[in-house]
Parts: structure tokens; C-alpha cells; sequence
């Protein structure tokens, strides 16, 4: 399918991976950000989109006219493409399926792993806190966003306590033994020493 003029890529700050780990399906995704694109009502879409780690305002309008300006055009090419759900091998974890936020300095590691972390035990991560955020994970030097999860009534945790939830999680996945070679050898070694002895006794 020939598409003329191109359709020139949006100028956004982030992997796409980050868009589809938040809407999972291209559907929901566009369903959205045209739903975003309203500007005459209080825009719960718009507020989920600017709230994705990494997102920002600027970010946020260049999408959003991006899919207005090209709608027609990638609503054809989508119908020529086989576009796969977006899926994630997780750990199930006492943050799967919450929404939590970082904010402060990590000592443990550092902060895109902590996040890749997170995400790998089921969490969605956000970058600014509201009456969605489950949890918030505090480092040092926490500043602002301490203070408006306390009045939000948001759960916080230390990066210690966000480790001991990783531990927890992964101390429940057993790793299946590994077939020895010497394991198989030493059986049939003992089997062919009992065969021996069974024919000495005639």
C-alpha cells in the first residue's frame, strides 16, 4: 500500500514500547488520543496521557495533533497491518496492576532500573501523582510529590520496602532442575553394578 504524501513520524520524547505498555492495543491507544484531542471538557484521556512517565505537555500536544492531522491516513495503513496486542512476561507481585510512581534518589540502584523492575513485577508506572497512584516509592531528598501523596491518602514506600516486595515476589519462582549428564551416568552405572551382582549369585 502506497501512502503519498508519507506520514512524517511525531516528534515525541519517548520509546513507543512506553505507549503501548499504557494502552496495550493500538485501538485503545488512538481511541484515546483522539479522545484527548478535546479540549471542551475536563479530559480524563488527556490526563492519563500527560501523566505516562516520560510524557510531558509539549510531548503530549505533538501527539495529539500528529493523530488529528493524520487520522484518515493511519486509520487506512492500520487496515493493512496485522498490529499485535502489547504484552509482558510479569511477576505477580503486590504492585501488579497498580499504578506507582518514583520520586527522590535512589541508593540501591538507579532509577530506569528500578523502573524496568517495577514493570517486570506488573506495575505501571507514572510520572506524576494523582488519586490514581497506588504507591509512591521514596528515595532520598523526596520532595513535592511526598508531600501530595500524604494529602492524597497514597500509599508510600522506601526503596528498601520496594526491594523486599522484588525479593518476595522472585523467591517464589523455583528454577526446574537441570538434567546432569553424570546424574544419567552414575544410574546407569549402579544399574549395571546391581545386573553383576544378580549373575554372580548363579
Amino acid at each position: 500500500m502506497n501512502i503519498n504524501p508519507p506520514i512524517p513520524s511525531p516528534k515525541i520524547a519517548i520509546e513507543t514500547k512506553t505507549l503501548a505498555k499504557n494502552y496495550k492495543t493500538f485501538d485503545n491507544f488512538q481511541k484515546n488520543i483522539i479522545q484527548a484531542s478535546d479540549k471542551k471538557i475536563d479530559n480524563n484521556s488527556y490526563k492519563e496521557l500527560v501523566s505516562i512517565d516520560g510524557m510531558g505537555d509539549i510531548s503530549v500536544q505533538n501527539l495529539i495533533n500528529y493523530f488529528v492531522d493524520n487520522n484518515e491516513k493511519i486509520s487506512d495503513l492500520v487496515l493493512e497491518l496485522d498490529i499485535q496486542e502489547y504484552q509482558i512476561n510479569t511477576t505477580k507481585s503486590m504492585i501488579s496492576d497498580k499504578t506507582i510512581v518514583f520520586t527522590g534518589t535512589l541508593t540501591k540502584m538507579k532509577r530506569d532500573e528500578a523502573k524496568t523492575l517495577a514493570e517486570k513485577l506488573g506495575a505501571k508506572i507514572s510520572s506524576s501523582i494523582s488519586k490514581k497512584t497506588d504507591f509512591l516509592i521514596c528515595g532520598e531528598n523526596a520532595g513535592s510529590k511526598a508531600k501530595k501523596a500524604k494529602d492524597l491518602g497514597v500509599s508510600i514506600l522506601t526503596e528498601q520496602e520496594f526491594i523486599n516486595i522484588e525479593e518476595k515476589a522472585f523467591s517464589g519462582k523455583k528454577t526446574a532442575p537441570k538434567n546432569n549428564p553424570d546424574d544419567k551416568k552414575d544410574k546407569k552405572d549402579k544399574e549395571d553394578k546391581k545386573d553383576s551382582e544378580q549373575i554372580s549369585l548363579f
